[in-house]
């Protein structure tokens, strides 16, 4: 069997957050272990569903602005074009992007939905700015303002180029340069294939004559797909839409004549309890949240205001109205002045230099790590670690990494090895790995079975003494 060293937590407990909580006056310190269950509050475990929406802080259990979550059994999505939904593979979830989780009582994520907010062609790019569609986006470095933006096809924005096609994550609030137009603070940018995916643009919606404006440009609504399901437009409010690629590269055209059109404020999935973070958008008694509008009046009005200043990027817990999708707030939490860390859990894919590794798509750079377990010197494919540190470009900075001793249950691996022996009654697979160990592997009924001599690549989650797979694919042979 594989050695894959010990199962403890990457951050100490006791990692002191600042929150509100329903009832108080004032600001209070609450403990939290940062990398503790999620659990809604209040009421979950009773009976009740939830919704968390977030940034993906960490893989191997998904972590959502700091808090783990166990998806090994959740279904991963997507609507590119807002109406059909597409199934995803574990490869596709990285750093940085903005997850809607529906989780069932115990917090466990049943379904879990990427969401971008613009795909389009960069223009403008200068010092940490560039635009998409004519929507401003900026680059964060300051872990205190929210998560750090990471990168996906390039190391930073010094390599996007005018007309490079991106797809951005992030999180939408007031241009603070430009009062009367939107800015969305990056926290994922990948530069993509030209016209890869829809076209989008987010933004909050402005009157304009007989009608409205998205990032400054005329919206006509006659074409959008299932209008009345997203209920009466009004001013302010936040959305999302999908447009046609213009003919001519990176052109803003006169009108955007959308084909899709989706509420950042209506729920994603059935709910009563919701988790959202975002920028805080100040209204009178109350925030607007990625487009979440959050009643304070539970919270304190007064003392909620008085310590967030506008685009504070904060998190908001609390009961869900499913009709308008308003969230009655029992705590509010800003983020901690030293932000939050990102963390990897998973096995090493690929050794690129001493230090120098991949796990989960994600290059690591622990050459000035922490190391517990084992040196740097001994990570090799196929290791199972944990990972701790900041976004650095397309990868992490690692602060610690821990090797345990065992492997904790539903740990992410991700191995390449040749069939052994297979047994069709059983569906478990012997494979024998690079470094000379095996391990085995069991399939779900509706996968096919590897025949013996293949090597292939297998991801899953530990379980029962074994990797339980959830993905398979053929593979060259073995280095």
């Amino acid at each position: 069997m594989i050695p894959h060293p010990q199962a403890q937590r990457l951050l100490p407990g006791g990692v002191r957050r600042r929150s509100f909580v329903a009832g108080a006056a004032a600001l209070s310190l609450a403990g939290c272990g940062g990398g503790e269950l999620f659990v809604l509050i209040p009421g979950v475990g009773t009976g009740g569903t939830g919704i968390v929406a977030g940034v993906v802080t960490g893989l191997g259990s998904i972590f959502v602005d700091g808090r783990r979550h166990d998806d090994s059994q959740a279904v991963l999505e997507r609507q590119a074009d807002l109406l059909r939904t597409e199934t995803l593979a574990l490869s596709d979830l990285h750093l940085g992007q903005y997850a809607y989780l529906h989780v069932d009582a115990l917090g466990t994520p049943t379904r879990v939905r990427l969401e971008s907010q613009l795909v389009g062609p960069a223009a403008h790019v200068a010092g940490n700015r560039f635009t998409v569609w004519g929507q401003a986006v900026a680059v964060n470095a300051d872990p205190g303002a929210g998560p750090v933006t990471v990168f996906g096809g390039l190391s930073g924005l010094d390599q996007l180029a005018a007309l490079d096609p991106v797809q951005v994550y992030g999180v939408l609030q007031p241009d603070p340069a430009d009062p009367g137009r939107d800015l969305v603070q990056a926290t994922r940018i990948e530069r993509i294939q030209h016209a890869a995916l829809p076209a989008r643009i987010t933004g909050h919606l402005r009157p304009d004559g007989g009608g409205w404006s998205l990032a400054g440009v005329p919206l006509e609504t006659a074409r959008i797909a299932d209008l009345a399901r997203q209920g009466p437009l009004a001013a302010g409010m936040a959305v999302t839409v999908v447009v046609p690629w213009p003919a001519a590269a990176g052109a803003v055209p006169a009108r955007w004549s959308p084909t899709a059109l989706q509420r950042l404020g209506l729920p994603r999935f059935a709910a009563d309890r919701m988790r959202v973070s975002g920028a805080a958008q100040l209204l009178p008694g109350a925030l607007m949240v990625q487009g979440v509008r959050v009643d304070l009046a539970q919270v304190g009005v007064a003392a909620a205001q008085a310590a967030l200043a506008a685009a504070t990027y904060v998190t908001v817990e609390g009961l869900l109205d499913p009709a308008t999708g308003h969230l009655t707030a029992s705590s509010v939490e800003p983020m901690p002045a030293g932000g939050r860390a990102m963390e990897l859990h998973g096995s090493v894919t690929e050794v690129i230099a001493p230090g120098v590794f991949v796990v989960r798509g994600q290059r690591v750079d622990a050459t000035r790590a922490q190391f517990a377990g084992a040196t740097a010197g001994m990570m090799s494919a196929g290791r199972y670690v944990e990972v701790a540190g900041s976004a650095a470009g397309e990868g992490l900075m690692a602060d610690r990494v821990v090797v345990p001793s065992s492997l904790p249950d539903q740990a992410m691996l991700d191995v390449t090895g040749t069939v052994q022996s297979v047994d069709a009654g059983t569906r478990n697979v012997v494979l024998l790995l690079a470094s000379g160990e095996t391990l085995v592997v069991s399939f779900g009924s509706m996968m096919g079975l590897p025949r013996p001599g293949d090597t292939v690549r297998a991801a899953g989650f530990w379980g029962g003494g074994m990797l339980q797979v959830r993905e398979m694919s053929r593979a060259g042979p073995m280095r």
